[in-house]
């Protein structure tokens, strides 16, 4: 067993529970977690309800349409017209208390706004409210804004990624396309249309925005879900695809999920700068198989690695794959309780440790020396608010 799954194995057999101290809400089931000195930034959507929508989730009509407080909480990849959905930071210090909060924007989607941290300071964007413009933020430890810098006729804010003095962004906007069912039918595909930004991370000023044509016909082909992993690259992908574009070749994308089985579903993918991990499923029978396809293209390894425990599917709730500096964690919530499985470089993934849950697993953190689990409590019955738990494993050195 190597070093580090004992010190990370100690580190949970250590883990206690924190009561985040948060205040309560219809918070969304996906969240961006990072470390920030010794606080947690927490990035999630809020949905601001109305007394109305409240009423009739606690009194449901069935003869009316469902509202989003009627949707199972879990449910991702919401949209809904009127950026109802308000993105807040919230910080936390080591022993739970609420440093600060900030609005950081509103939007359409349930997703969580992409937030980063280096040194103590914060980034983070969203859409503005009433406007169809985006902002970035630089924030310091306080929470109070240093600079923002905001761009006119985008939506969403979907990566953020920064280099020495430069903060680089994937912006984007939705466009519409009529798409022929068949039978004299149609109906209007949407897709993101993505632009790279860089920005001046000490004064906010825009070095250039440009726009992504190779990612644009690959979303228009059903690719989303952008994550920057250098200041020249991010990855794209779908259920059944990966595909990773270099900013300087907009003729082309490299394909990286080839050696993934067509019956494996892509959940989820972690990647650095010299490294990718891809998190799949085979869902064809009442089993859920989980297998991790990695590739250190900087030493040219690839490995694939099954999870070596099996879930009934129709208990999986949430799954998350993170790398750090040393190894990879996956992380599965069932309706009961969260396991936590460990990959290392040689590509052995070994079980760190199963903890019962505090509700809904809904994002999680990891380096070294911690792993921050956060759950939604609440919010299983329709109308029924939650609350923000944090489970921290640290070094009590």
């Amino acid at each position: 067993m190597s070093k580090v799954i004992i010190t990370l194995t100690t580190l949970l057999l250590a883990i206690f529970t924190i009561s985040a101290q948060l205040p309560t809400g219809y918070f969304t089931s996906e969240m961006e977690v990072v470390k920030s000195n010794t606080n947690y930034i927490i990035s999630v959507k809020k949905y601001n309800a109305t007394k109305n929508e409240i009423e009739k989730a606690e009194k449901p009509n069935p003869k009316s349409p469902m509202t989003y407080l009627q949707i199972p909480f879990y449910a991702k990849n919401i949209s809904i017209n009127g950026k109802l959905f308000e993105s807040k930071l919230y910080c936390l210090n080591e022993n739970g208390k609420l440093i600060w909060d900030k609005t950081v924007g509103y939007s359409e989607t349930s997703k969580a706004s992409p937030v980063i941290e280096n040194n103590g300071t914060i980034y983070s964007g969203e859409a503005l409210q009433d406007q169809d413009k985006i902002s970035i933020q630089k924030i310091n430890s306080d929470g109070k804004e240093v600079w923002k810098t905001t761009i006119d006729s985008l939506e969403n804010v979907n990566s953020l990624f920064l280099s020495e003095d430069t903060l680089y962004a994937l912006v984007s906007f939705k466009a519409k396309k009529r798409v022929d069912s068949g039978g004299g039918t149609f109906h209007i595909k949407e897709y993101p249309i993505y632009f790279f930004v860089r920005i001046n991370a000490s004064t906010g000023d825009l070095i250039q925005k440009e726009y992504q044509m190779m990612a644009n016909y690959l979303t228009s082909k059903g690719y989303d879900n952008a994550f920057i992993n250098s200041n020249q690259s991010y990855y794209l992908y779908k259920k059944d695809s990966v595909a990773f574009i270099n900013i300087k070749n907009q003729k082309g994308a490299s394909i990286v999920s080839g050696d993934i089985p067509k019956e494996n579903e892509i959940l989820q993918m972690a990647a650095g700068l010299n490294s990718y991990h891809i998190l799949t499923s085979d869902h064809r029978s009442n089993t859920a198989n989980y297998t991790i396809y990695s590739d250190f293209y900087d030493r040219g390894e690839k490995y694939k690695s099954a999870i070596p425990e099996k879930f009934d599917k129709s208990e999986v709730i949430n799954s998350f794959i993170n790398k750090d500096a040393h190894d990879i964690l996956s992380v599965f919530c069932t309706t009961n309780e969260t396991s936590i499985f460990q990959t290392d470089k040689a590509g052995a993934t070994s079980k760190l440790n199963k903890l019962s849950n505090h509700g809904v697993l809904c994002g999680f953190f990891s380096s070294e020396k911690t792993i921050a689990l956060v759950y939604v409590e609440g919010r299983l019955k329709p109308g029924e608010q939650g609350k923000i738990i944090i489970k921290i494993a640290s070094s009590n050195n």
